[in-house]
């Protein structure tokens, strides 16, 4: 449900209300319709959205805390760090769904993945993978291929990509590498289409 805060409500006072709440571990209800007060008038603050979201969680409610990230992401579609705290609580939560989790993740990629800030994103999707290829005993061929993607945008942290794929690449076998690198071909075709796909759809200036 949503509550809309009087006008009079400053930014401050609603944050204020929200951390009172929270530390007096008053009735969730409250909360719940602070923090709505709160994104409603300010929907960019992405921690607030994380808050609202485990708000569900803390009710046993995934598919209610989903539902709040999925709302966030419609004003925050280019927030590296809203990706990044909706693509970790699915890799927390839909272990037994790789296939979702990585649809999300590819989701992610397409708003944010190019964005110069973007090490966060790309962080959690190369730990997530690197964890479900040990779990499964399996090879590190997606692995391989996101690190091949990674290095092939100017991110603010290419130097450090690449001395982390140097490492990576020394443990690896031939096939894994080379398998990796039509992957990686794949995405970035599919990455730049959805680029010039949003690029097209800003407003001009």
């Amino acid at each position: 449900f949503f509550f809309f805060a009087p006008a009079h409500m400053t930014f401050a006072l609603l944050v204020s209300r929200v951390v009172d709440l929270e530390q007096q571990g008053r009735d969730p209800v409250q909360l719940r319709q602070a923090l709505e007060a709160l994104l409603d008038r300010y929907p960019l603050c992405f921690g607030y959205w994380k808050r609202r979201a485990e708000l569900e969680l803390a009710a046993a409610d995934e598919p209610a805390a989903v539902a709040v990230y999925e709302r966030a992401v419609v004003p925050c579609a280019y927030s590296v760090e809203m990706w990044t705290l909706y693509c970790a609580h699915a890799a927390r939560h839909w272990a037994d769904e790789p296939e979702r989790v990585r649809g999300l993740f590819e989701r992610a990629l397409q708003y944010v993945g190019s964005d110069y800030a973007a090490d966060g994103i790309w962080d959690k999707y190369i730990a997530y993978e690197s964890a479900v290829a040990e779990a499964a005993a399996a090879d590190m061929g997606r692995v391989s291929a996101l690190y091949a993607r990674v290095l092939a945008l100017p991110l603010r942290l290419h130097d450090v990509y690449w001395a982390r794929f140097a490492e990576f690449a020394a443990t690896r076998t031939a096939s894994e590498l080379l398998a990796a690198e039509s992957e990686a071909a794949k995405h970035s075709r599919t990455l730049a289409r959805a680029n010039c796909t949003q690029r097209a759809l800003l407003p001009l200036c």
